[in-house]
């Protein structure tokens, strides 16, 4: 089955991971930055937020999308009342209700099956017949849609002092409104590309997914995630190095007699 091409992404396939000490070590290199308080502050919660939460800067910061080549201000970042404390299961977690932007995907109808297909797909992968490609029009038609997801933080783990400290400020100077105001997602990797210049945009979001598929199952890392298929939550928990060297020396145990 044929895929039609596209942007590349960078793969994170072979990305070593990093201790939560790594992440503390660069919130602590924030205070040799030339900024002022306010600004260290405003840094150190996002490092926080972005590894704890696992959402894309623009999920957390905000942005515009380009809709038929017209940007369109649609806030996709947190604000003020997105968090809240509560309670689950017994324990008090720090609830952030996040807004997050996804592209519309269209689907290919097979005129012959009726299967719907990817619209990168150049044939059904059902009955295999050859799909007429999608024209601009229909493309821009898939348009973008807005869902919501809650994610909820340990009040008990260290880092999320940074992100209450910041709140607890932005609370006390009456501010309302956007959680991480005045700068935009581009800026705020050039931030933290001074930090440390091996980040990339994704950086701390697959950092957190390593750490956690140490122990979660794919459908709990998928509920985590909020991704929309299984595929990328089976990748990362089937690829942990530490599982696979216990399954080999498990597997060797068997076969030593």
């Amino acid at each position: 089955m044929g895929k039609r091409g596209g942007a590349k992404r960078r793969s994170t396939k072979d990305l070593p991971p990093v201790s939560r000490q790594y992440i503390l070590n660069l919130i602590k290199k924030v205070d040799s930055l030339h900024y002022d308080d306010f600004w260290k502050k405003w840094v150190k919660a996002l490092i926080a937020l972005l590894y704890l939460s696992g959402r894309r800067i623009s999920e957390i910061i905000g942005r515009k999308y380009p809709e038929r080549g017209q940007p369109i201000d649609i806030y996709e970042g947190v604000k003020m009342e997105d968090f809240e404390i509560v309670s689950v299961a017994g324990r008090r977690v720090l609830k952030m209700h996040c807004r997050i932007l996804k592209k519309g995907r269209l689907k290919i109808v097979c005129p012959r099956c009726g299967m719907l297909n990817a619209k990168e797909n150049q044939f059904c992968s059902k009955c295999g017949l050859e799909l007429a490609p999608l024209n601009l029009q229909e493309i821009e038609k898939g348009g973008i849609r807005q869902v919501w997801a809650d994610i909820h933080m340990r009040l008990d783990d260290p880092l999320i002092d940074y992100v209450l400290d910041w709140l607890k400020y932005l609370k006390s100077i009456g501010h309302k409104g956007r959680v991480f105001p005045i700068t935009t997602r581009q800026r705020a990797w050039q931030i933290m590309k001074e930090i440390d210049p091996n980040i990339w945009n994704h950086w701390f979001r697959h950092q957190r997914f390593t750490h956690i598929s140490e122990v979660m199952d794919p459908y709990e890392l998928k509920e985590f995630a909020h991704w929309e298929t299984i595929e990328p939550a089976v990748a990362y928990v089937h690829r942990s190095p530490r599982r696979i060297l216990e399954k080999i020396e498990r597997a060797d145990k068997i076969w030593e007699e």
